[in-house]
């Protein structure tokens, strides 16, 4: 008996340490294997199949409004699919696959016709397509507590596949929008009301028929329960801090100089009442963030429509259903170390995602929840320093950043931290950014981290000299400064920024003297007549895409999907087409020219740089790093240059130009005219949109931005006129001589 306890025991501590080492050292997911072929059939050939579906017995308006989700759905989950957020063939695609494979083992057949896949997103959510791919999201992962409950999950999205929800609620919905039936004189809030009853209604029969579902399967029956309870306390962290020493701490802002400050201090064994303390601590939490995504609300406040039943009532239905029944069965059928290490992966996956969310704060509290157990993983100390950064950046703009989350007053020392960053003024938590940026910098040396000490000094020299040392007693800044300042290569670092802003600052001034002004208004003219002229011999263009919209009918959606992704093959090949008769050798990376012999490799490299656009773009005009630059940087080497680009072209049809109609107005008097009126009348108003920007990875900086508004129509030969122009802007060498 002991040598079995000696073994049970040795087996535990070599997993612990498997699973240890396996992420010692831990990497992004990313795609491997053979690309799906889901990926690589066309929208237009997935709506054309959906088609056969449609319910030919049913009358004119709900086949209409079937041809219509299946044209949308096609084309928007495709979108979805080739956003590169979509994983497959990782670790967490392949377990749920496998725990997909025991739930239907007995249901070969309906396993053929389902695709599951996990979604690089930190919500906690599932959801099932008409076609049927089922998406789970990571931050579902995370908090699932064992195989089971996934198996739950499972079950119910299986079942709004079976049942076809989504196409019941499209069309349900187009009969209330449109007025039909009983709905003809409903009023907004009725309408409102209708469609999320429907909804809830699906959702109860998803919960109920999924439950049966799942009591034909081995596992235990009262973990479906518990998966309802966690969906109640998704607004909030899944676990509590059990360390109170804040993650940002380094050897310039040390632990002693973090107590010295007087930050409030909350004892995490008071209650959760009103208490003074906890009074003082909620007012200095930071508020949502203006237009980042909305902290979840509180189940026990529920709006009052909802397209989903309450919590509480689909609780008490699966209750009922299992009351009376045997609770056994099993939390696991494949062994539970694979669960652990999926669930831990999804885990530092959210790190990733908070960042490119600009969840800084979440993330912030994501690593600290890991970093008792990894205390020395590079990515959690580096996604320390690139949410201290994007504080910092948001701070010094005066912006508010995301929340995910919702701290309650149980956190004590998640919201000590909180109040405290939040109390510290903007340079003062860029001066702590910074701090940390630099010590990371001295241990794990690379591109993003020099790159993210210059902008963050930078910017702070922006606000004025750092604080230098007064008679008296030194604050803390001070302190740190002389610090950083000791470090030679921050010093050298910091007195080129310093060099940097004194010419900036030159120029600045010289731009408000006439001289100046007419310098710039000749510079602008030139670059309007002859171009960048950016000297680029090779160039990877990456999500080119293409649409046509038309708004001239009402109730249709103005995204004209088949005649885009026609014209979206257009696209391409005219830019191949350009850069070969300008010798410019170009790569072209884009999910929806994918080939089956393309590796996943080439996937990733598409995935990678779209995440890294979608964070840029989401900073707007705010310059900055982005959290996952590290990510893209190895694509310099790979291609063989450091520029990358992304092109666009949009055709818009509307209505008839009023404007140019009411000129025209006179001409009937003169009925020579009458047809130009008749033409002008009916002629719709056109145009043209193209933009290209281009981007120096090497310094993260954008070299080229281009952006052009035609009133005509889109035709080839100015879709690549325009193509051919910019290109040849990118790739003509500049001017050797200067010209006014």
């Amino acid at each position: 008996m002991r040598s079995l306890a000696v073994l049970f025991c040795s087996y535990l501590l070599t997993t612990a340490l498997v699973q240890a080492q396996l992420l010692a050292d831990y990497h992004p997911l990313q795609c491997s294997g053979k690309i799906p072929e889901e990926f690589l059939l066309s929208s237009t050939a997935k709506y054309e199949e959906q088609l056969k579906k449609i319910d030919e017995s049913a009358a004119r308006f709900e086949k209409q409004a079937q041809a219509r989700f299946y044209l949308e759905s096609s084309f928007y989950v495709d979108a979805l699919l080739l956003s590169g957020k979509v994983l497959f063939n990782d670790p967490l695609s392949k377990y749920v696959n496998r725990v997909a494979d025991e739930v239907l083992k007995d249901q070969p057949r309906l396993r053929r016709k389902l695709r599951f896949y996990v979604l690089k997103s930190p919500v906690v959510n599932a959801f099932a397509t008409e076609g049927g791919s089922i998406f789970l999201h990571i931050g579902l992962l995370a908090r699932l507590e064992n195989e089971a409950q996934l198996a739950f999950v499972l079950c119910h999205e299986i079942v709004h596949y079976l049942r076809g929800h989504a196409i019941d609620s499209y069309v349900v919905a187009q009969y209330v929008e449109d007025e039909r039936g009983a709905y003809r004189h409903a009023s907004r809030y009725e309408k409102l009301l209708a469609k999320s009853l429907y909804s809830r209604e699906q959702e109860l029969q998803a919960d109920q028929e999924g439950l049966l579902m799942y009591l034909e399967t081995p596992y235990a029956k009262g973990e479906a329960l518990k998966v309802i309870d966690m969906l109640s306390k998704t607004n909030m962290p899944y676990d509590s801090l059990s360390s109170s020493r804040p993650a940002f701490l380094n050897p310039y802002f040390s632990a002693a100089t973090y107590a010295s400050l007087g930050e409030p201090v909350v004892d995490g064994a008071a209650s959760a009442g009103a208490s003074p303390a906890a009074d003082q601590l909620e007012r200095k939490l930071p508020p949502q963030a203006a237009g980042g995504p909305p902290t979840a609300a509180p189940v026990t406040a529920a709006p009052a429509v909802s397209a989903h039943p309450s919590l509480q009532s689909r609780s008490e239905l699966l209750a009922g259903m299992l009351d009376g029944l045997n609770p056994e069965g099993v939390e696991f059928t494949i062994a539970r170390r694979h669960f652990l290490s999926c669930r831990e992966m999804a885990r530092f996956e959210l790190c990733k995602l908070y960042l490119e969310q600009r969840a800084y704060g979440d993330a912030l509290y994501q690593v600290q929840l890991l970093m008792p157990q990894y205390a020395t993983e590079s990515y959690l100390r580096s996604s320390v320093a690139k949410a201290l950064y994007g504080m910092a950046c948001y701070r010094l703009a005066d912006r508010g950043y995301a929340h995910f989350l919702t701290y309650p007053t149980t956190g004590k020392k998640m919201w000590q931290q909180e109040a405290f960053l939040h109390g510290l003024s903007a340079v003062q938590m860029a001066t702590i950014g910074l701090s940390y940026c630099v010590y990371l910098q001295q241990s794990q040396p690379n591109p993003q981290l020099a790159l993210m000490v210059k902008d963050l000094t930078g910017k702070l020299l922006e606000k004025g000299p750092p604080p230098g040392s007064h008679a008296g007693q030194e604050s803390w800044e001070q302190q740190l400064w002389q610090q950083l300042l000791a470090d030679t290569l921050f010093r050298q670092m910091y007195q080129q920024c310093v060099e940097e802003k004194r010419v900036a600052d030159s120029l600045q001034l010289q731009l408000h003297t006439l001289a100046g002004r007419r310098m710039a208004n000749r510079q602008r003219r030139r670059l309007e007549r002859r171009g960048y002229r950016l000297g680029i011999d090779t160039l990877v263009v990456f999500g080119p895409v293409y649409f046509r919209i038309d708004q001239r009918k009402k109730h249709e959606n103005p995204l004209q999907f088949i005649a885009s992704e026609q014209q979206q093959a257009q696209f391409y090949r005219l830019i191949r087409r350009s850069a070969r008769r300008l010798g410019l050798q170009l790569y072209l990376l884009d999910s929806r020219s994918l080939r089956e012999k393309d590796p996943a490799a080439h996937f990733n490299d598409i995935a990678r740089l779209y995440a890294w656009h979608e964070e840029l773009l989401r900073h707007e005009d705010l310059h900055m790093i982005c959290s996952n630059y590290d990510e893209v940087l190895p694509l310099i080497e790979r291609y063989g240059t450091p520029y990358f680009a992304n092109m666009g072209a949009f055709s818009l049809r509307a209505n008839y130009n009023v404007a140019k109609l009411l000129v025209t107005i006179p001409t009937l008097a003169a009925p020579p005219f009458w047809p130009i009126f008749v033409y002008l009348a009916v002629q719709p108003n056109e145009a043209s949109f193209f933009y290209t920007w281009v981007y120096d990875l090497s310094t993260h900086s954008r070299v080229m931005h281009q952006y052009k508004r035609m009133k005509m129509k889109t035709n080839e030969t100015l879709l690549e006129n325009n193509i051919y122009y910019d290109l040849w802007q990118i790739h003509k060498q500049p001017d050797t001589k200067r010209r006014n």
